[in-house]
């Protein structure tokens, strides 16, 4: 009989309401534990980084999605070797009106399709 361990509880709270306020992340831990019976005191919390990570080393892993107000985050993901510049696609959006077209738009979204079939990490 599998048996939920208290840092692997944590961990997938964390990877699921990571990107939540800290207050309200904490509601989130307290709530997830407290209904499963375990106490969190003493559960190692992980880093932002040690969660992308993770994430990325994990062939059934599920898309990450990071949202930044600038490219500030990018630059960070590929100095800390998070990503890899020769295994990482990096693709920026446009306000131009050109670029709003459908034609751009499915040729965007064919991009994307062909790199999410590569063994690679792409970055919108």
């Amino acid at each position: 009989e599998a048996v939920l361990e208290p840092t692997v509880l944590m961990k997938t709270v964390q990877r699921n309401f990571g990107g939540q306020p800290a207050g309200e992340m904490e509601m989130c831990i307290e709530e997830f534990f407290e209904r499963t019976g375990m106490t969190f005191e003493g559960v190692p919390r992980f880093s932002t980084a040690d969660l992308i990570h993770q994430n990325l080393q994990e062939p059934d892993a599920r898309h990450l999605m990071l949202l930044t107000k600038n490219n500030a985050a990018l630059r960070l993901l590929f100095e800390s070797g998070l990503l890899d510049h020769n295994k990482a696609e990096v693709m920026f959006g446009s306000t131009f009106p050109n670029d709003q077209s459908d034609v751009f738009v499915a040729m965007n979204l064919q991009r994307i399709k062909s790199f999410m079939q590569q063994p690679i990490s792409l970055v919108l």
